[in-house]
């Protein structure tokens, strides 16, 4: 009878740590989701400061302000573009820092999606280990 309470006791640590193992892989999984959403922001910067580099002075572009919303506008020959670096406090810096330091945010942000990739696959696989053992093959 001891020996069964031992088996019983096992199997609900194993179900409580399961639990949180499952909590983990949801809360990284949502990161790696965000992390992902992130990059492709910054290869669409990446790609619209590329191509308003080459505009023309006075050409017609479009101007996104939302979702799938766009007004017209005139390119101005500036080589600058105005970022904000926290609260109301903007700066002007040129094209090419400005895409240097998007594209060091882009390969940031995929080194640490691969990090809390490889950690996600990491807690996955002791996850299905305590599940053997939950489902009795190793107990």
């Amino acid at each position: 009878m001891e020996g069964e309470r031992t088996m019983v006791e096992q199997r609900s640590e194993a179900l409580q740590l399961l639990r949180v193992y499952q909590s983990q892989m949801e809360a990284m999984a949502n990161q790696s989701a965000l992390i992902s959403l992130s990059i492709n922001d910054a290869k669409q910067a990446i790609e619209t400061v590329s191509s308003y580099k080459g505009i023309k002075e006075s050409e017609e572009i479009l101007i996104p302000v939302g979702t799938e919303i766009f007004i017209r506008g005139y390119a101005k020959s500036d080589d600058r573009a105005l970022l904000r670096v926290g609260g109301d406090v903007y700066i002007y810096k040129g094209f090419d820092d400005v895409l240097k330091g998007l594209e060091e945010k882009r390969s940031k942000l995929e080194e640490l999606k691969k990090k809390v990739d490889s950690d996600l696959c990491a807690i996955e696989d002791e996850a299905a280990k305590l599940v053997g053992l939950i489902q009795g093959q190793q107990f």
